[in-house]
């Protein structure tokens, strides 16, 4: 039976190639041009059939009705096609293995490294055959030629990017306006038009790529989308879409068997003009703080519209030239049925354990979905304390190297070294990748954290707090409170021992002129803090210089020697004296705060919820009456 197939695909060759090579070299380089489809490119698709004549029956049992209408032409790279599209995927076994997705950066990169990243041979296999499909049928605006029109776009000649299954990224122009157009294979059109619906819903939100059309002839599916830059994980680390030898460009393929980078045709941001990072503060500059925070409200975007991104990583999310961040690459996402609850299960087809099995991206996937266990919003977020440990640490990962990120998952074995002298932002991360879903905070929370407030916003806080603890040891229920302010406050909050010896001695020697403090407790440390601050033109001059002005240079000084204080007493108050008046703006930001928060004008556009911020404000509002309870029947 074998021998049979071999024949019967060699014959095939014979038949493509004899009229060709019959004709003058320049009729048969004509044809090809004309055509778009080069004999190279023939050989390929036929040599790809043979690979998969085995799966041809199978692939065109389990294929969608467009896979097998573009499969008749060829058994093996139909059956391909039909195993690719149709036979695995997500619960609702419309998109098939994740497929055809790119991102429209200068360096090609290829964002759908659950194909990329994937150890299945067969999945491997469909793909090469999809590439070799997409390579024969040419068309659509190819380097080869110029530009071609498909309804109302304008496609090609120059490549932005490479995606998998024969997936490219040209550029183009819709009705004279420059856009980017994704080329996907036919068979992958339910795939294009649930990302067009995902972007849709989110109802142009300033921090989620646009989408404005979509066309399709009887080859391709093409969907124009906003043009952007670059891409975050090539802005955070150029080393990560690399360009490839000259010998990997002839073939079009990188050195790991990823389709070859090729530069844009407009000059990129310069990245020397553009870091994320501080290399000398070791902390984000107001650039990558925008960026970031772009990330996560645009996450909230689609939250708050009942969608879920499920493919979260750095080359899915798009830098513009104003240097703003956008999600991208909605192929994979899921819109929830609010009335049948607020969590769905992911089916697949022969999935393995652990290894992405198509359905997302490895080393940036929650255990949960690793487990094609039960999932909800929180799958996303867990994804959002991994892309924010690779922008903070200039691209690190949270669960070590490539290779051995799933299985460290699946142990909650987490490394945040890395970016421990950033107390808040290991806080937040710690949260978002914790093991247990119901643990981590939801996109509102997220925003509502203090790696977002400025200098001057950490210091009011803590002011508002001493003030409001200031006469708590009179009031009802006070010594409890007070007894959870310092309880293991020594070890997360003052360092391991007494306040008083980490100050130095000009500040130490203004203590005690018109009242006693307790070098043990964090009540008087705050004391401290909110009195110094209000009286500093009060002090010596030389003190002064040592502690710095209000109110960055001066909480400055406190953060350095207490860097756990924030975080301990943000805590508090969360569990605490949320609902309260005086500290709303802190935990339930209105109006320009929102965007204000954190003095960089991150996250334009942010409206948190009315469900997400009652939902807080009744957990905050529980906790502290049962606190207040417990405290009076204590007295």
């Amino acid at each position: 039976m074998t021998m049979i197939v071999v024949a019967g695909v060699w014959g095939a060759v014979v038949w493509l190639l004899l009229p060709r090579l019959s004709q003058p070299p320049e009729l048969r380089a004509g044809a090809g041009a004309g055509a778009g489809v080069s004999i190279e490119a023939e050989v390929a698709a036929t040599e790809a059939a043979a690979a998969g004549a085995g799966g041809s029956k199978r692939g065109n049992r389990s294929g969608s009705k467009r896979g097998k209408r573009k499969s008749g032409g060829g058994g093996g790279a139909g059956g391909g096609v039909g195993r690719g599209f149709g036979g695995g995927g997500d619960e609702d076994n419309e998109d098939g293995k994740h497929v055809g997705t790119v991102s429209t950066d200068g360096v090609g990169s290829n964002t759908n490294t659950s194909n990329s990243d994937s150890t299945d041979a067969a999945g491997a296999g469909d793909r090469a055959q999809l590439s070799a499909q997409a390579a024969a049928l040419g068309g659509g605006g190819t380097d080869r030629g110029g530009p071609s029109r498909v309804g109302r776009l304008r496609v090609g000649p120059g490549i932005l990017g490479y995606g998998s299954c024969g997936t490219i990224v040209f550029e183009g122009e819709l009705d004279g306006r420059p856009v980017a157009v994704k080329r996907l294979l036919a068979q992958f059109y339910e795939l294009a038009r649930k990302e067009l619906a995902t972007l849709i819903a989110s109802d142009e939100h300033p921090n989620i790529l646009r989408c404005f059309a979509m066309e399709e002839d009887a080859d391709f599916v093409y969907v124009a989308l906003e043009k952007c830059v670059w891409t975050l994980a090539s802005l955070v680390d150029p080393a990560v879409t690399g360009m490839p030898s000259a010998s990997a460009r002839v073939h079009g393929m990188e050195e790991d068997g990823r389709p070859a980078a090729r530069p844009l045709t407009a000059a990129p941001v310069p990245l020397e003009a553009f870091k994320v990072m501080d290399a000398r503060t070791g902390e984000p500059t107001r650039e990558g703080l925008t960026i970031m925070r772009d990330v996560c409200a645009g996450l909230h975007a689609l939250h708050s519209h009942g969608i879920v991104h499920r493919d979260l990583k750095p080359q899915n999310v798009l830098i513009t030239s104003q240097r703003r961040g956008k999600l991208a690459d909605m192929g994979l996402s899921k819109r929830l049925n609010l009335a049948e609850g607020t969590s769905f299960e992911t089916h697949l087809a022969g999935a393995g354990g652990g290894g992405g099995g198509g359905s997302g991206t490895a080393g940036w996937q929650a255990p949960e979905r690793l487990l094609h266990g039960r999932q909800a919003r929180s799958v996303d977020t867990f994804s959002l304390g991994c892309l924010l440990h690779f922008c903070l640490t200039g691209g690190g990962h949270p669960f070590g190297e490539r290779y051995e990120r799933d299985a460290n998952i699946l142990k909650a074995s987490y490394n945040l070294r890395a970016i421990a002298h950033l107390p808040e932002a290991s806080d937040l991360i710690s949260r978002l990748v914790s093991a247990k879903p119901e643990r981590r905070p939801s996109s509102a929370e997220v925003l509502m954290h203090p790696f977002w407030w400025s200098r001057e916003k950490r210091l009011l806080f803590l002011n508002d707090l001493s003030d409001r603890l200031e006469m708590e040891d009179r009031e009802a229920g006070g010594p409890a409170l007070l007894a959870e302010l310092e309880h293991d406050a020594t070890r997360r909050a003052l360092g391991g021992g007494d306040w008083e010896p980490r100050l130095d001695a000009g500040l130490r020697a203004t203590l005690g002129h018109y009242r006693r403090y307790k070098a043990g407790e964090v009540r008087d440390l705050l004391r401290v803090i909110r009195n110094k601050m209000n009286h500093f033109r009060e002090l010596p001059p030389k003190v002064q210089k040592e502690v710095g002005a209000p109110p960055d240079k001066f909480y400055e000084y406190f953060a350095s020697r207490f860097p756990g204080l924030l975080m301990h007493t943000y805590w508090f108050a969360y569990r605490n004296c949320a609902h309260e008046p005086q500290f709303q703006k802190f935990f339930f930001p209105r109006g320009s705060e929102r965007n204000a928060s954190d003095g960089s004008g991150g996250g334009g556009g942010i409206e948190l919820t009315v469900d997400a911020l009652q939902q807080v404000a009744v957990t905050a509002a529980g906790r502290s009456a049962d606190k207040a309870s417990r405290h009076v029947e204590g007295q």
